[in-house]
């Protein structure tokens, strides 16, 4: 019977052990799993040269002001759909290299309408960076020495602000038809805003009506 005990604490100490153990290697486990979330790549597609863009949710730290990726371009620059970036990487001209980075501009223009006259009112250049540098570790996101992605997108400013108008998706969700040059007026245009997206400034320029209407 003594025998029975001495050994069924020696199973139990083996047990708790082994626990120990595990939770010893767990424990790495567990933050390292909580540190990369950010290198997910949400979404990838081609730019208009074929070159493969992608960009993950990425990290950003709103006290530095620095990070990577869609976190950092929702937070400290305002644009939210991955639907924007992949308008300024479809620039026909295939973007600018610059190094191990790519970039790739487009504008979010503003229609006003009033007493039926219609005018491209505001051009706001967006810029989007590709970074095809491969980096281990890049602002506290395990990468495991693969490409970076977007690095970044923003709105060019005068005023150097750091965050695009509410407007800038909505804009960007709605290309500009340049079959005749500038067109996306409406044969009757209601008074008030609208926006479209273009590879080109169209701010002063006034829009001939007849043709279909930009969102709103």
């Amino acid at each position: 019977m003594v025998l029975e005990k001495k050994h069924h604490a020696r199973v139990l100490s083996g047990v708790s052990a082994a626990l120990i153990v595990m939770a010893g290697v767990g424990i790495p486990a567990a933050s390292a799993a909580a540190a990369t979330p950010g290198s997910t790549i949400l979404d990838s597609w081609e730019d208009a040269k074929g070159r493969q863009v992608f960009v993950r949710e990425g990290a950003y730290n709103a006290t530095s002001g620095k990070g990577f990726g869609m976190k950092k371009i929702r937070e400290r620059h305002n644009i939210h759909k991955i639907t924007s970036l992949k308008f300024a990487t479809g620039n026909p001209n295939g973007g600018t290299a610059e190094g191990l980075h790519r970039r790739y501009d487009a504008y979010a223009n503003r229609i006003e309408c009033v007493n039926g006259k219609c005018e491209y009112t505001d051009s706001i250049p967006i810029r989007v960076i590709m970074n095809n540098e491969e980096r281990d570790e890049y602002y506290g996101v395990n990468l495991r020495d693969q490409k970076i992605g977007v690095m970044t997108a923003y709105c060019i400013s005068d005023t150097k602000a750091t965050d695009c108008p509410s407007w800038v998706d909505k804009a960007l969700a709605n290309p500009t038809d340049f079959r005749a040059s500038r067109l996306d007026a409406s044969a009757s245009p209601a008074d008030g805003e609208s926006y479209t997206a273009s590879y080109e400034p169209l701010a002063g320029t006034a829009i001939e009506p007849n043709v279909s209407s930009p969102a709103k």
